[in-house]
C-alpha cells in the first residue's frame, strides 16, 4: 500500500467517525427516546411533574396549565444546532396554528434542561419563537435532581459534556391537559408537525352530541 493510498484511507475513517459523532449526539439521542416512548404513555400520572421554574423565575410543579393540549420542546438556549432548527420550526407550526392557540386548544412550551436559563434565557427563547404573541411559556428545570426526574419521568436522555453544554433529546412532545404525553413527533418539518398537532387535537376532542 502506498503513502498516499494509506492516507486517503485514514481520512475516510476519521471522516466517518465524526460522522457518527454528530450522528450519535443528536439524531441518534432522538431514536433511543423514540423508541423508549411506549413506557411513557403506560406511566400513572403526569409525565413532566418536576420541580421547574418559571420563566420569570417562580417555582411550578408541572408544566403550565393553559390549553387543553401542551406542545412541549426540550431545549436550552446556548445550543445553537439542532434546537435552532427545532425552534424555527415549532415558531412555524404556532403561526399556522394561531387559531387554536387563540381559542385556547393549544398551548406552546419550551422546556429547558439548563437551571441557568430561568428568567433570562428562556424568556428570551419564548419572545423570540412566538414574536411576543401570548400562548407560549417557558419554563427550566429546577436543578440537576429535578432533571434527573424529569429524564425518569418522561425517558428524556440528557447529557451535560465536559464544557457544560448538553446533548439532549429533540423532538416534540404532545401533553394532555391531565400530564400525560400523548403523543411524540421527532420531526422538525414544519408541515409533519402540524399535522401531528392536528391529529393530537382531533382524536382527543369529545364527539359531537346525536
Amino acid at each position: 500500500m502506498n503513502t498516499m493510498t494509506w492516507r486517503l484511507g485514514l481520512g475516510t475513517a476519521t471522516l466517518a467517525a465524526c460522522l457518527w459523532i454528530l450522528f450519535a449526539e443528536t439524531e441518534g439521542l432522538r431514536v433511543l427516546t423514540s423508541a423508549r416512548l411506549p413506557a411513557v404513555h403506560a406511566a400513572r400520572g403526569p409525565a413532566f411533574a418536576a420541580p421547574l421554574l418559571t420563566r420569570d423565575g417562580g417555582p411550578l410543579s408541572a408544566l403550565p396549565a393553559q390549553g387543553s393540549l401542551r406542545v412541549v420542546e426540550i431545549t436550552f438556549e446556548r445550543c445553537r444546532t439542532i434546537c435552532a432548527i427545532q425552534g424555527e420550526s415549532l415558531a412555524e407550526a404556532f403561526r399556522a396554528l394561531r387559531s387554536d392557540v387563540d381559542a385556547k386548544r393549544l398551548h406552546f412550551v419550551s422546556l429547558s434542561v439548563d437551571p441557568g436559563d430561568c428568567p433570562a434565557g428562556i424568556a428570551r427563547r419564548v419572545n423570540r419563537l412566538s414574536s411576543g404573541h401570548d400562548g407560549w411559556d417557558g419554563v427550566c428545570v429546577r436543578d440537576a435532581a429535578a432533571l434527573a426526574l424529569l429524564a425518569r419521568r418522561v425517558g428524556l436522555v440528557v447529557i451535560q459534556d465536559g464544557s457544560g453544554e448538553f446533548r439532549h433529546t429533540t423532538g416534540i412532545f404532545l401533553v394532555g391537559s391531565d400530564g400525560r404525553v400523548v403523543g411524540y413527533e421527532p420531526s422538525s418539518n414544519k408541515q409533519t408537525l402540524v399535522l401531528a398537532i392536528q391529529e393530537a387535537m382531533q382524536t382527543r376532542r369529545p364527539a359531537p352530541d346525536g
